[in-house]
């Protein structure tokens, strides 16, 4: 399931590697792990798969990504069977404490018992003429606004295009409102990108766009569906009552602010 989620955050960075400066992302193979590192964008900063081997190597790592400072810290995502908390002597050396905690969650397809719900809201792919209210959707369902809207627009339209990643939006009174996406790794279906403008939530859009993305993974041929969310977060019960199993709940870590203030 890890692998999918580390899978997808690869896919889009070599996307957007190929726009622009491509030295401001990196993407580095720590054995079984995976760096990541994008300066203008927080989310990326982080490192999936953690294990013993990532942790004898933290100095190259501070290296890594204070050779390139970012506003954002770096986020450490264990790997299967770590506890991060078993090296916090380690990780507290490098300026490094417990932080955000992420639920696995897991559906065993076909899931033909909780489709057909809120038929009454239209799903659809959005149009080109659309990709502007789609970069609103993204930014504020995710309460994420960026300094350069023009940049994030790009990378957003590279990935409006990307075999493996599909993109649907939900419509109130004919306009999009609402988005989700589904990335496809082997034979899983990893519902991701799910976000709502503020002023539409509670309105079925979400089980709308769950639906959607079981109708695409069944064609597909996937055999489950899984998601990540904040532990307790809205987004975790809402995939809760749509019959996803949380499997796992993982720990992670982050760095301090890697940024010179001066």
């Amino acid at each position: 399931m890890m692998d999918a989620f580390s899978a997808y955050d690869v896919q889009r960075l070599r996307s957007y590697q190929t726009r622009g400066d491509a030295s401001r992302i990196e993407i580095r193979k720590i054995g079984r792990s995976i760096a990541l590192r994008f300066s203008e964008v927080g989310y990326f900063n982080r490192i999936y798969h953690v294990d013993w081997e990532v942790i004898n190597k933290l100095p190259a790592i501070d290296e890594m990504y204070a050779a390139n400072p970012s506003p954002f810290p770096v986020e450490l995502i264990a790997a299967p069977c770590v506890n991060l908390s078993d090296f916090a002597t380690e990780l507290s050396a490098h300026g490094y404490v417990p932080g955000t905690r992420y639920a696995r969650l897991r559906r065993s397809l076909p899931v033909n018992d909780c489709l057909g719900a809120s038929s009454e809201i239209a799903v659809r792919s959005p149009l080109p003429e659309e990709y502007d209210q789609v970069l609103e959707i993204y930014l504020r369902g995710f309460g994420a606004p960026v300094k350069n809207d023009v940049a994030a627009k790009a990378n957003l339209t590279l990935l409006l295009g990307h075999p493996a990643i599909k993109f649907w939006v939900a419509l109130v009174e004919q306009q999009p409102v609402s988005l989700g996406m589904l990335f496809k790794w082997k034979r899983c279906a990893f519902f991701c990108g799910g976000a709502t403008l503020p002023e539409f939530r509670n309105h079925g859009c979400h089980q709308a766009l769950i639906n959607r993305r079981f109708h695409e993974a069944a064609r597909l041929g996937c055999d489950e569906g899984v998601s990540w969310a904040c532990f307790g977060g809205k987004s975790h019960r809402n995939m809760e009552s749509l019959g996803f199993s949380t499997v796992g709940v993982d720990q992670a870590w982050h760095s301090g602010d890697i940024s010179d203030d001066s």
